[in-house]
């Protein structure tokens, strides 16, 4: 049996109070996974509030995880020093991570990608917790999932079509923003987290 991959725009938001009031604020403008109809947050136990990888701002870059679940590359290119990454052993693809940085010990639904002639093949599925303690199994997905090559490649390039139109969100509180940053002085690591998003976005590395 083949499974379908299809996509959808999609939004996370919080619910903020603020002088004027409660309001849901969006934290991540997203393009959504859905295998045969059900959306990968909703279909896995632990994907409630997180988000696909498949957004404008997202300093991995759409395209380097574009190119690795369609296959074209080995291990995800990233711009030196941004470390979370570090924790995926090659070849693995992060399917679901966190709404508000790219913080792998927030969790991360990740997956390995087989691309054979006629059919691509999700298989491994792991719940990824940031190098502290193994990776937990994935409750909510079959061991595998297989889909149509033409069909698969052709969604993986609507998508990149579509999150080249989403809006961007810096969500308030990310990591880069605080973080020391090797080579950048104290107290200017919001600056530089603003020039890296501005810099690598849709850059092919």
């Amino acid at each position: 049996m083949t499974n379908s991959l299809t996509i959808r725009p999609a939004v996370r938001t919080e619910r903020r109070t603020g002088r004027r009031g409660a309001r849901e604020v969006p934290i991540a403008h997203y393009v959504a996974l859905l295998v045969d109809g059900v959306p990968l947050d909703v279909a896995v136990t632990h994907g409630t509030g997180l988000v696909t990888p498949l957004q404008g701002w997202w300093l991995l870059r759409t395209s380097p995880v574009l190119d690795e679940l369609a296959g074209r590359t080995e291990q995800l290119r990233l711009p030196s020093g941004f470390a979370p990454i570090r924790y995926l052993s090659p070849g693995r693809v992060p399917l679901l991570v966190c709404p508000y940085d790219d913080d792998i010990a927030c969790g991360w639904l990740t997956t390995r990608v087989r691309v054979d002639e006629r059919s691509v093949t999700w298989t491994d599925f792991r719940w990824e917790n940031g190098g502290s303690g193994r990776a937990e199994p994935v409750r909510g997905l079959p061991g595998r999932l297989v889909f149509d090559r033409a069909d698969y490649l052709a969604t993986l390039a609507r998508a990149g079509e579509l999150v080249a139109g989403l809006p961007e969100v810096d969500p308030d509180g990310s990591w880069r923003d605080d973080e020391p940053v090797p080579g950048v002085p104290a107290g200017l690591e919001r600056a530089w987290g603003v020039w890296a998003r501005w810099r690598h976005r849709g850059v092919e590395g």
